[in-house]
C-alpha cells in the first residue's frame, strides 16, 4: 500500500517549524531535548509531552518515525529526513509492501540522525514514548547516545524482557500501566513524570572529573563478589577509580563500550561469566563482541575465568531441555545456574583465547584452579576440577602463537585474598608502565 502526504508540502511553506537538513547540518534547531515517535500513532502524546517540558522551560526536537503521514503536527525533523538518514526516501518506504522492511528503514535511518543531532551538540536528552516500535526505535536511538546523555522511556514495553531495546545503556524506564490510546489519567501522569525526571536530570553531570586518576574497569557477579569488593579495595587504597560492571550481559556490554569511547584505562575482567551464556545459549549473554574492545584498544588487560563454571537462565521451566537433566542450581526463583561440564569449559577456555589472541596490549590470565564461583570451592557438590582443568587446556590451545600472554594457574579459589592480590597486583604494574 502507498500513503500520499497532501499536508508535507503545506506545513513545510506555513514555516512550523520544519527543519531540514542542509548537508552535514540541520537548519533552525537549538539544543533540546529530542523526542522520537511515530507521529501519525502518538501525535496527541507527543504534543503533550512537548508542552510538558516546554512550560518547564526546556527546549524541544520532535523527530517524526512514522510510515504514514502524521497530520498536522508540530515536527522539527520530519520522516523524509529519518529516510534520507537512512540511505533512503520516504516514498520509498511508504511503498514498501510489507511493513517491516519499512520499519527497518526508519530503525536504522533515526540512529543516523540521532548520532547526527547529537555530534552538533543538538541532544541535551532524549525520549522515546509508546509501544513495541516505539521502545524499538528509542532503543536504536539509546545507541547513537554516549552513556551520560540522559535516557528516558515511556512506554508499555517498559516492563519483563527490555533487554532488546535497554541492552547497556544508562536509560530510565516508565511503565505507563495503560495503553498509548487517548490521554486518560495514568498516561498523562506517566507522560508529566517523564517531564520532570528529565528537567531534573539535565543539570546533573554523569561523569565525574577523573583527570590525573587511572580508572580500572572491573567486572563482577554475586558468586565473584568477595573477590571484586577485595579488588575494589586494593585499587581504591592506591589512587585509582574503578567502575565495576555487573556481568549479566548489560554490564559487559557497558564495558565494552566505555573501553571503545576511552573513558577505561584497563580492563580487570574478574567474571567473564558472559562468555559461557554466549557460547552454551544462557541468556545473559554480552554478545559475541564481548572482549574485542580491551583486545583491539590495545589497553592493559587481566583476565580471570570468573563464574565462568555457570550458565544463566531464568526460572526453571527457561532451562532448555537438552540441560533439564544436568546439574542445575536455584540461586533464587528466577535464577536457574547450570554448572558446566569439562567439555563446555575447554570450548569456554578456548573462545576467551581465541580473543585474547589479538590483543595488542599488556594481557594476562589468571586462573584460579581450586574454583571459579562461590558455588565451585572444595567440598561442594559442585566443585569439578576437571572442568577448571579443561579451561585451562582450551585456553593454551588457542594462545600457542602468544608466548608473550602470560597465563598464571594458582592453586586458590578466586574469592581467596591472596588470588586477588595476586591479580591486582599484575594489574598494577600495568598502570604504573603507563605513567
Amino acid at each position: 500500500m502507498s500513503y500520499g502526504d497532501p499536508t508535507r508540502a503545506s506545513l513545510a511553506d506555513a514555516g512550523l517549524g520544519i527543519s531540514r537538513r542542509s548537508g552535514a547540518g540541520f537548519t533552525a534547531l537549538k539544543p533540546g531535548v529530542v523526542i522520537a515517535a511515530t507521529i501519525d500513532t502518538k501525535g496527541e502524546q507527543v504534543e503533550y509531552l512537548r508542552t510538558q517540558l516546554e512550560t518547564r522551560g526546556v527546549g524541544v526536537i520532535v523527530v517524526d518515525c512514522g510510515i504514514r503521514p502524521p497530520g498536522a503536527r508540530r515536527i522539527d525533523v520530519p520522516a523524509e529526513v529519518v529516510a534520507e538518514c537512512a540511505g533512503t526516501d520516504i516514498d520509498t518506504v511508504r511503498n514498501w509492501p510489507e511493513r517491516a522492511p519499512a520499519l527497518a528503514q526508519m530503525l536504522s535511518g533515526l540512529e543516523r540522525c540521532v548520532a547526527e543531532l547529537n555530534e552538533q551538540g543538538l541532544v541535551r536528552g532524549f525520549i522515546g514514548l509508546g509501544g513495541g516500535t516505539n521502545a524499538a526505535l528509542a532503543g536504536r536511538a539509546f545507541r547513537a547516545l554516549p552513556y551520560g546523555t540522559p535516557k528516558i522511556l515511556v512506554s508499555t514495553a517498559a516492563s519483563g524482557d527490555t533487554k532488546p531495546f535497554v541492552e547497556g545503556s544508562d536509560v530510565v524506564l516508565i511503565h505507563t500501566v495503560v495503553d498509548f490510546i487517548g490521554l486518560d489519567a495514568p498516561l498523562r501522569a506517566s507522560l508529566a513524570r517523564a517531564a520532570a525526571a528529565m528537567e531534573s536530570m539535565l543539570p546533573i553531570p554523569f561523569w565525574k572529573d577523573d583527570e590525573g586518576r587511572r580508572i580500572v574497569g572491573m567486572t563482577a557477579v554475586g558468586a565473584t563478589t568477595a573477590a571484586a569488593e577485595w579488588a575494589y579495595g586494593y585499587f581504591k587504597e592506591r589512587g585509582f577509580g574503578t567502575y565495576v560492571f555487573h556481568a549479566r550481559g548489560p554490564g559487559g556490554i557497558a564495558l565494552e563500550d566505555l573501553i571503545v569511547q576511552r573513558r577505561l584505562a584497563a580492563s580487570f575482567d574478574l567474571a567473564t561469566t558472559e562468555v559461557s551464556d554466549e557460547v552454551l545459549g544462557g541468556l545473559r549473554s554480552a554478545g559475541p563482541g564481548r572482549l574485542d574492545a580491551a583486545a583491539g584498544s590495545g589497553i592493559p588487560q587481566v583476565v580471570v575465568p570468573g563464574a565462568v563454571d555457570l550458565v544463566n537462565f531464568g526460572g526453571l521451566e527457561t532451562v532448555p531441555e537438552r540441560y533439564r537433566h544436568r546439574q542445575l542450581i536455584t540461586h533464587t526463583p528466577a535464577s536457574t545456574l547450570l554448572r558446566i561440564n569439562a567439555d563446555e569449559a575447554r570450548r569456554v577456555g578456548n573462545w576467551i583465547g581465541r580473543k585474547l589472541v589479538h590483543a595488542r596490549g599488556p594481557t594476562s590470565v589468571f586462573i584460579p584452579m581450586a574454583g571459579f564461583s562461590s558455588y565451585d570451592r572444595p567440598g561442594s557438590v559442585f566443585h569439578d576440577p576437571k572442568a577448571s582443568d579443561a579451561f585451562a587446556t582450551g585456553l593454551a590451545e588457542a594462545l600457542a602463537t602468544r608466548p608473550d600472554i602470560d597465563v598464571v594457574q594458582l592453586d586458590l579459589h578466586i574469592n581467596d585474598p591472596r588470588f586477588v592480590r595476586q591479580a591486582c597486583e599484575r594489574m598494577q604494574a600495568y598502570l604504573q608502565d603507563l605513567k
